[in-house]
């Protein structure tokens, strides 16, 4: 007997509740458009080659280089730069065992916000969330080559250098610089005003106005 379960709401024992809950959203989940196609704001340009999912709406002068790859349920805001190769708002990556012991993806539902006056360096990947949403406040500048995984949010004023990974469901709080080459372990909360050095590896959360690098990236 599970003295657990309340018995004032219903409730499905399991022994792998993850899994079962992805199966039940994968079965229930209806899409809903609102636009097939994508709402676009006064002076935006959108390059040629460009691949833009439904649902998606772009404000004013915003630019949209070569070969960006827009997916589902994406908004970006006004004033900013998405440069070439960039793909914004596809699956993320997670697996998990299915009831044969075999890998399965987790089905993703959610999408991607993206405010004004924000970078989007070339060859970005920014994966759109779980079920909510992954956000990017306004003003941040991503070099090339980075990678934001699902569910991540990053307040204002951040600036990434290249080749720098975060994992899924990071916050990463205002006015924050990253190094070359740093990796943010998924679920780490990373407050203000701190500096990531080059090839930093973050493996704990970090609090506000603080100098981390290393491997693990500790304090300094």
């Amino acid at each position: 007997k599970n003295k657990k379960i309340n018995k004032t709401i219903i409730q499905i024992e399991t022994r792998d509740p993850k899994l079962y809950f992805f199966e039940l959203v994968k079965k229930l989940y209806v899409p809903k458009i609102k636009n097939i196609k994508p709402i676009i704001g006064k002076n935006t340009i959108i390059s040629r080659n460009s691949s833009i999912g439904v649902n998606v709406i772009i404000g004013n002068k915003t630019k949209i280089c070569s070969n960006v790859v827009i997916g589902d349920n994406v908004k970006i805001g006004s004033n900013c730069l998405i440069k070439s190769g960039a793909v914004i708002g596809q699956k993320g990556f997670q697996a998990i065992k299915g009831e044969d012991g075999n890998l399965i993806e987790i089905f993703h539902i959610g999408g991607v916000e993206i405010k004004d006056y924000v970078t989007i360096g070339a060859l970005n990947t920014i994966a759109k969330a779980t079920l909510d949403t992954t956000f990017i406040d306004s003003y941040n500048k991503f070099d090339d080559h980075i990678h934001v995984a699902h569910n991540a949010t990053f307040g204002k004023n951040n600036i990434v250098c290249a080749a720098t990974i975060f994992g899924g469901s990071v916050k990463i709080g205002e006015r924050n610089f990253f190094g070359l080459n740093s990796t943010i372990r998924n679920f780490t909360t990373i407050g203000n005003s701190n500096l990531i050095g080059q090839g930093s590896n973050v493996v704990k959360d970090i609090g506000n106005k603080e100098l981390i690098y290393g491997n693990p990236a500790i304090k300094h």
